[in-house]
């Protein structure tokens, strides 16, 4: 696993009337063994108990480390998204056409209900849960937004369309009057409104007026993959994109319409393909960007570079079909503008775009960061050291896709092809385990998904899409 860091020197400076050294060693001594109790006794959920001298043998006592349950989805085929609630008690996820809420009331998720999508356009590509109205958004590959209960009641399914197509149109490949939205967030806290990807750029929807009321255009040379904003957190007026051109751009949501707002307010490029995924930190400091040049770039918000040093640096990125291709790592560069704080590598980015996120502030300080992988193993990186810390790796041969962390407790869920994993603490595991070994799986799975798509393409000649 390699780590690029950029790192910054410290200088400590000399204080006068300064305790004597003997003194000054018995205080530091008291500190670090309050601090090691501290984190014992309450799994490293204060933030005093999670700086960079706790080792790693004691931060392995609150992490994941095995499966404790495999959930299965007969009907889902290729999970495509999924959200949990604030307090971890629902956990929704969405296959090819299918919706599930599963129910954790009872100590474990219990599948609660199960509802086949309608106006759907080949497969849900993504979607976001709002705990105060309690309402599910869901977006496929057409010009409709589905907004649905936590019931799923039929009759209860809003509809909103981003814009006309009387003809249908719809197009796996890029096209100009495709609309096909990759992504979307609630961007209010109470659900009232949403941000969808589309095409090139995102618009801002008013759900309850069934009306868009701000557009962002060309936000990207390329296609816009990934989104993330966090109403509920301190960084609930950042918006986060992605797109196909390497770049990760930081919007202000309260400049959203303005003359000036609809252009970036920073940009992160170093990545050497497109962002598959980007997720942001509560506090609103640090962002990830997951990419097809099979790396997690983690980057300091408050060092975003302006859109005027973009317009004056080259314009340089690998375009490669990652569906049916492998990257190859030996084209890989450094850009001259690259400002992240840890490059991560060790996951493989393959036939779909795998995700990344930040663990919960609760009972981690936002400290570590999961990634999936096509080989089917979770990673779990350390950003406060850049190291990779080890590999949730099922018995299932299956792609790891969206890693779903619990809020409150010291679970992470791992979405695959047609299933979930639920990965727990054991105390009798001191460390995680390596998936050294798992990429000989790639060429089983790479085979086994292609026949898959195969099979999609198929369905999709046999049967005209629904819109």
């Amino acid at each position: 696993m390699e780590t690029i860091c950029n790192p910054t020197v410290y200088q400590s400076s000399y204080e006068e009337g300064r305790p004597s050294l003997k003194s000054f060693a018995l205080a530091k001594r008291k500190q670090k063994v309050c601090k090691r109790f501290r984190a014992k006794q309450i799994c490293c959920g204060a933030e005093e108990a999670m700086d960079n001298g706790i080792s790693n043998s004691l931060l392995s006592t609150v992490l994941p480390n095995s499966i404790k349950e495999k959930v299965d989805l007969p009907k889902h085929r290729l999970i495509s998204g999924s959200a949990i609630s604030q307090d971890g008690r629902y956990y929704i996820v969405g296959g090819k056409e299918h919706l599930s809420v599963f129910d954790s009331i009872s100590g474990e998720y219990k599948l609660k209900k199960t509802a086949k999508l309608k106006n759907i356009a080949h497969h849900l590509t993504s979607l976001d849960y709002n705990d105060y109205s309690q309402k599910i958004l869901v977006t496929t590959l057409n010009e409709k937004v589905q907004v649905h209960n936590l019931n799923l009641e039929e009759e209860d399914v809003s509809i909103m369309k981003l814009r006309d197509n009387p003809a249908g149109h719809f197009l796996l490949e890029y096209d100009e009057n495709r609309c096909a939205v990759f992504d979307t967030k609630f961007s209010e806290k109470d659900g009232s409104k949403c941000i969808v990807l589309l095409n090139n750029g995102f618009s801002i929807c008013d759900l309850e007026e069934n009306k868009i009321i701000a557009n962002v255009e060309n936000s990207h040379w390329e296609e816009v993959n990934s989104l993330m904003v966090k109403p509920s957190s301190l960084a609930e007026n950042i918006i986060i994109t992605g797109g196909d051109d390497s770049l990760v751009n930081l919007y202000d949501k309260r400049l959203i319409g303005s003359k000036e707002g609809n252009k970036a307010c920073g940009k992160f490029f170093g990545h050497n393909a497109g962002i598959t995924s980007v997720d942001i930190t509560d506090s609103g400091n640090y962002i990830a960007s997951n990419g097809k040049d099979q790396c997690i770039k983690l980057w300091d918000i408050r060092k975003a570079l302006s859109p005027d040093v973009y317009t004056k640096t080259k314009r340089r990125y690998i375009d490669f079909d990652y569906r049916n291709t492998s990257f190859n790592k030996s084209k890989r560069f450094i850009h001259e503008a690259d400002n992240s704080v840890y490059t991560f590598t060790g996951h493989t980015t393959h036939y779909t775009l795998i995700k990344c996120s930040f663990s919960p502030p609760s009972w981690t300080n936002e400290r570590f960061l999961a990634s999936g992988s096509f080989c089917g193993c979770t990673l779990i990186y350390d950003t406060y050291t850049g190291e990779k810390l080890g590999d949730l790796a099922p018995s299932s041969k299956s792609i790891a896709k969206i890693p779903t962390w619990h809020p409150r407790e010291r679970k992470l869920i791992s979405s695959s092809e047609n299933k979930f994993f639920i990965y727990e603490h054991d105390p009798e595991k001191t460390t995680l385990k390596s998936c050294v070994g798992k990429v000989d799986l790639h060429s089983k799975i790479l085979k086994k998904f292609k026949k898959l798509q195969k099979e999609e393409e198929k369905d999709a000649d046999s049967e005209p899409f629904k819109h």
